[in-house]
């Protein structure tokens, strides 16, 4: 081999270790950009799956409420037939340390409406208490319309779960 020809050889060689080096940094930039998005998709699908498992342990009888710092006092289904119209919602009443404006109320159906889509936030009921009371039906007065528990969900994941008692009124 002539000189010529090794000192091309050589800047082949060096060529294909620069090139396998920077499809290695891609490679791993690639990596990290499914590693973040995965984890991200994780945590939203974590969310949806500790509401389902609430849904569930209420529409059981079991209440996970954390007493003194993040519970559900109580669950009621209104089912009222007067005064006109008749009417059937939700009242779900608690006890928080945490900011109520990161709270989210689900049912089986719902997650943070009513009936007709509209936001139905959860708000304060003065000091460290809740209420969410979402409608269900604006009007028929219908239990059927009840659903079997309640979730309330805090942004930090926190999840509290409790089964609803129909209640009627005249």
């Amino acid at each position: 081999m002539n000189p010529e020809q090794e000192i091309i050889e050589m800047n082949k060689s060096k060529l294909r270790k620069r090139t396998k080096g920077q499809g290695l940094v891609e490679y791993a930039l690639i990596l990290a950009l499914v590693a973040v998005v995965t984890i991200a998709g994780a945590w939203a699908m974590g969310q949806a799956i500790k509401r389902v498992f609430g849904v569930v342990g209420g529409a059981l009888g079991k209440n996970n409420s954390v007493v003194g710092t993040f519970e559900i006092q109580s669950a009621n289904c209104w089912v009222v037939t007067s005064p006109a119209p008749a009417k059937t919602g939700l009242v779900v009443l608690g006890f928080t340390t945490k900011p109520v404006t990161t709270l989210i109320g689900s049912t089986n159906k719902y997650v943070g409406t009513d009936v007709n889509g509209d936001p139905a936030p959860v708000t304060s009921n003065g000091g460290n208490t809740f209420i969410w009371q979402p409608y269900l039906s604006f009007t028929t007065a219908n239990a059927s319309l009840c659903p079997p528990s309640v979730v309330i969900q805090a942004k930090d994941g926190s999840t509290i779960f409790s089964p609803v008692t129909v209640q009627y009124s005249p």
